[in-house]
Formats: C-alpha cells, sequence, structure tokens
C-alpha cells in the first residue's frame, strides 16, 4: 500500500489520517470502477482537521473485504434534497442531511481520544458509487459479507440523544429477571424512551 496525493488521484489505496487534504481547485469528486472479480469495496476515515474552508475532510480508498478491519454504519439516509458538502480525497462531495450530521459527530468524537471514531468505516451512500447501477447491484449482492466482516456496526439514530439516566435505566431494565424496572423511572426517562422508540430508523426496510 502506499499513500496517494488526491492530487495524483480521485482515490486513494490506503487511508492517512495525519495528512490534511487541502483543496485547490474544487473539483467534483469523481469514483474509479470497483474489481468486481475480487472481494473489493471502498472504506473511508474521517480526518481529525478540517478544511481552511471549514469543511469535513474524509479519505476514501479500495480494499479488500477479507483482510480489512472497518466499521458499518447503519442509519436513515433521510431526505435527501437536504446536502452538505464535505471534502472526499480533497475533491467536492455532497451527503444528506442525517449523515452530515453523524459525520459531525464522528469528528468531534475523534477530537476526544477516548470516544474515537476515526478507524476505516463502511458507509453505503458513500462507498458505494450510487451513480452506477452496475456497481450498485454488485455491492448489495455483497452487503452480507460486508457486514458480516465488520468488527462492529454503528447504529445513527439521528442527533436524539440518550441521558446517561436513560442507559442506565435501559441497562438494568434488560438484566432484570422482573417487570418493576420498566415502571420505576422518571417522567422525563420515559418520555426520551417513547421518543427513542418511535424513532424513523426502527421502520425502515434495511437494518
Amino acid at each position: 500500500m502506499h499513500d496517494s496525493s488526491p492530487a495524483d488521484s480521485e482515490e486513494t489505496s490506503s487511508p492517512s489520517s495525519s495528512c490534511t487534504l487541502e483543496h485547490n481547485s474544487r473539483e467534483t469528486f469523481e469514483y474509479k470502477e470497483l474489481d468486481r472479480s475480487a472481494d473489493s469495496f471502498r472504506l473511508i476515515q474521517v480526518l481529525p482537521s478540517r478544511s481552511s474552508d471549514g469543511w469535513l475532510q474524509l479519505t476514501l480508498w479500495h480494499d479488500a473485504v477479507s483482510s480489512a478491519s472497518y466499521r458499518c454504519l447503519s442509519y436513515r439516509w433521510g431526505d435527501q434534497a437536504d446536502h452538505h458538502t464535505v471534502l472526499l480525497n480533497g475533491k467536492l462531495f455532497t451527503v444528506g442531511e442525517n449523515l452530515h450530521c453523524f459525520l459531525e459527530e464522528a469528528y468531534a468524537r475523534n477530537q476526544k481520544h477516548s470516544e474515537a471514531l476515526d478507524g476505516a468505516l463502511w458507509i453505503d451512500s458513500i462507498c458505494i458509487n450510487q451513480a452506477s447501477p452496475r456497481e450498485r447491484g454488485h455491492q448489495v449482492q455483497r452487503m452480507g459479507n460486508i457486514y458480516a466482516g465488520a468488527t462492529g456496526v454503528l447504529v445513527w439514530l439521528g442527533e436524539q440523544s440518550i441521558s446517561d439516566e436513560l442507559h442506565d435505566w435501559l441497562h438494568n431494565s434488560v438484566h432484570s429477571h422482573d417487570s418493576s424496572p420498566w415502571f420505576e423511572c422518571s417522567e422525563a426517562v420515559h418520555d426520551q424512551w417513547i421518543r427513542l422508540r418511535c424513532n424513523q430508523y426502527w421502520h425502515r426496510a434495511w437494518m
């Protein structure tokens, strides 16, 4: 594997979290075709620094499902009419509102090493060229292998927060052998739990 400058190619062959991918000409990102004869796929990483314009920066590279270490993101695409610009390998790329919120959260957590999400991620709307029906079909067929090969799956419910009190209550309820913990919570925690249960994420066809 080698480092590849954004000026040289649209897609890198390996991540480089220590570099800053500044853009010069603000070109639009273009995908390079995947090798569909192998277990090839793409991964991304959220870089720890923003561009000079204040945009989030991501690096993307080709890898092999059988040998890569990564986590998958499970989330709702939401309304794609609302989108934001990020830099993908130094080039302009747009993402939906809900995904942008997750990327901002990942960036913020990367500033706190104890909560970092700075590893490789597989996110379908970025790692699959959505403009290519042929590639979409190929990658969707491999999605079971992609999720099975991940070290974990991150579930993003949007900007809905879960308080420490709700977290502790859920944890105690799951590990309790009686039903009383479900009724032993404050009104605020109960309201949070209702909002969590009603989150549109649970109505997705794909988890």
